[in-house]
């Protein structure tokens, strides 16, 4: 099995042709994305669309999953309005809030991927009359003396092994598609 021009194990490829069900809500975007590499399973590849009008209705569903989930999706035809939805719950004039209900920069990061991928504004209304914009908003995590983000705004020290990449990724996408104006995917 090839993608992007590379030999994959074929452990990868034959064991997605092999899968009957989605695994649910939490790996709807790895799926997708595997899928839409591989092109080997159409199957479960509706099955796994189907999912994502209910998706966020899911429990320990987050912020996080709704971004990356947009971000699987972007080369499909398929409504993401709820999870639009779900997103602006979460969002606060600080970011988006990440599992423990603080905005965090991975989540933040996310969901800019999320809304770069289906060409959305990244100027989220979180509240009447009140917008963030989600650059504006990661740019508060940046921490100079370490040239890396910290997770969480009370934090003192940047998470250079998880919060910046993240964030790293997401700054690269959104730079490109400043200079591009379209819509662009991290993983295909």
């Amino acid at each position: 099995t090839r993608a992007y021009e590379l030999l994959l194990p074929n452990s990868v490829g034959s064991f997605v042709e092999t899968i009957e069900k989605s695994g649910g809500p939490f790996s709807i975007p790895v799926e997708l994305i595997l899928l839409e590499t591989l092109k080997n399973n159409d199957q479960l590849q509706t099955e796994a669309l189907k999912l994502i009008p209910t998706v966020h209705k899911t429990d320990w569903f987050t912020a996080d999953t709704a971004g990356f989930i947009m971000a699987a999706t972007s080369g499909f035809e398929v409504e993401t309005s709820n999870l639009v939805s779900f997103i602006k719950q979460l969002t606060t004039e600080q970011g988006v809030k990440g599992w423990d209900d603080k905005p965090a920069s991975e989540t933040t990061a996310m969901v800019l991927l999320g809304y770069i991928s289906q060409g959305l504004d990244i100027s989220i209304e979180y509240e009447a009359n009140a917008k963030v914009n989600l650059y504006e908003a990661l740019m508060e995590f940046y921490v100079p003396t370490e040239k890396g983000f910290k997770s969480r705004l009370d934090h003192n020290n940047a998470d250079l092994e998880f919060a910046t990449p993240q964030v790293f990724a997401a700054l690269a996408l959104y730079r490109t598609y400043l200079l591009t104006g379209q819509k662009l995917n991290l993983y295909y």
